[in-house]
């Protein structure tokens, strides 16, 4: 929920600051293996001071090292975490007033 609206994606790139959107796989590319790619790592996602890459429910979509390495080399705090332990830890940084940014993959 966002400003009091509820949105409702399968896959979402969600912010802290402004709205969610749709994650598209097809457009950046990502696939449960190799798993996300650098491409999904948009700048919107890459302005947050926290980046939070999910892995779904079953830990089934993958974080290779080079989308890892994206992330770090930007100098951000990165977080890869299993989608309910993601979601607590977005809402955790928020509440810390953190710029927050996630990449949620809702299913397995």
């Amino acid at each position: 929920m966002t400003d009091g609206r509820s949105f409702e994606f399968k896959d979402a790139q969600v912010f802290s600051w402004r709205r969610p959107l749709n994650w598209d796989w097809k457009k950046c590319r990502t696939i449960h293996r190799p798993g996300v790619s650098p491409k999904a790592l948009s700048s919107a996602i890459l302005s947050a001071d926290v980046i939070i890459l999910t892995r779904g429910m079953d830990l089934v979509l993958q974080v290779p090292k080079d989308a890892r390495q994206k992330v770090l080399d930007q100098g951000k705090t990165l977080k890869v975490l299993q989608s309910e332990a993601a979601a607590k830890a977005f809402n955790a940084c928020m509440a810390k007033g953190q710029k927050v940014a996630m990449l949620m993959h809702s299913t397995c």
